[in-house]
């Protein structure tokens, strides 16, 4: 997950095994999300990866 679409109601999805540009570059709705999600644990704050720790140099 990259990012929420600007009305809120879905989110933008990064899929490197997409096997073509829609799908690699994805949105979903939340609604359909909810059917998806496991449970774990998603951020989506604004700071900088750096900051997380979720850098390639952490």
């Amino acid at each position: 997950m990259t990012a929420r679409t600007a009305d809120g109601s879905g989110v933008h999805f990064h899929n490197p095994s997409g096997t073509a540009a829609g799908t690699r570059a994805a949105v979903l709705p939340l609604t359909e999300f909810g059917r998806f999600f496991a449970g774990r644990g998603v951020s989506l704050g604004t700071a900088e990866a750096s900051e997380t720790g979720a850098g390639p140099e952490a």
